[in-house]
């Protein structure tokens, strides 16, 4: 993990603030005139802002795409496991704490900002997404969580294509649910198509609750995710048809007494 990553934006902020004060301070006391307390707040307004632009502009560097190579390299390594028997978890444990968990601190954020991964399928009877892995949402989400088809991530499920927006209040494709909770507003979001063969099985959501969230870097990191699931999903399923095939091909217990 990078070292930048591990530290708050905030704490960077901080300390670049703090020596662009240390600097002021030193460079006043050397004057033999006194200095009014507007002059003083003023500086120490322009030295938190100056502070924050740099600690932003650190951390969505070249260090952050470092840190989304990083994790879906890691993601491949895990799938591998999977796949040769060395790890021994379900599918769902795998897309949420292997996948989503992790992949949520590889998108850019700044400091207070709330993002959220989850993967949504169609119900088809019902007529709305349901959501089968999540990370990032609140208890209890995942079993309560209904969305109509007339959504972004349903314009992603028909496209077969990326659908984003980084400001969902002036975008025509999103709607915001009856009972979203005002608290939990949500201002940008994107939705990739998990794609197994030729067909969308199932939608990667991810939501932010700051305008302007997405960065190219993020948008392509969302499509290398949700291909990754997609991924993920062909082999479970093809695992799971061989298992059925092989029980299948298995002898009943007349069959195998000879009767």
């Amino acid at each position: 993990m990078p070292s930048l990553r591990g530290v708050g934006e905030n704490v960077i902020a901080g300390l670049l603030g703090l020596l662009i004060l240390a600097g002021v301070a030193w460079a006043v006391s050397t004057l033999d005139v006194p200095v009014p307390l507007w002059a003083v707040l003023l500086v120490a307004i322009i030295a938190c802002v100056a502070g924050v632009a740099i600690g932003r502009l650190l951390r969505f560097g070249e260090d952050l795409l470092a840190y989304q190579a990083d994790l879906i390299g890691e993601a491949i390594l895990a799938l591998r496991n999977v796949a040769a028997g060395q790890l021994d978890v379900s599918f769902e444990d795998f897309i949420e704490r292997g996948v989503l968990a992790p992949a949520r601190f590889g998108l850019s954020a700044v400091s207070g900002e709330e993002i959220r991964l989850s993967v949504l399928e169609f119900d088809d009877d019902a007529q709305t997404f349901r959501m089968l892995y999540e990370s990032g949402h609140s208890l209890g989400r995942k079993n309560n969580f209904s969305l109509p088809k007339a959504s972004l991530a349903g314009h992603a499920l028909e496209s077969g294509d990326l659908q984003w927006t980084n400001n969902v209040d002036e975008d025509n494709r999103w709607s915001r649910h009856p009972l979203a909770n005002d608290n939990r507003s949500y201002r940008s979001l994107a939705s990739m198509p998990i794609i197994v063969g030729d067909t969308a099985v199932a939608v990667l959501n991810v939501v932010s609750s700051e305008k302007g969230a997405f960065l190219t870097s993020d948008l392509t990191y969302i499509e290398l995710l949700g291909g990754f699931i997609g991924l993920a999903w062909a082999m479970d399923s093809d695992a799971g048809q061989s298992h059925r095939l092989g029980a299948s091909e298995e002898p009943s217990a007349p069959e195998r007494k000879g009767n």
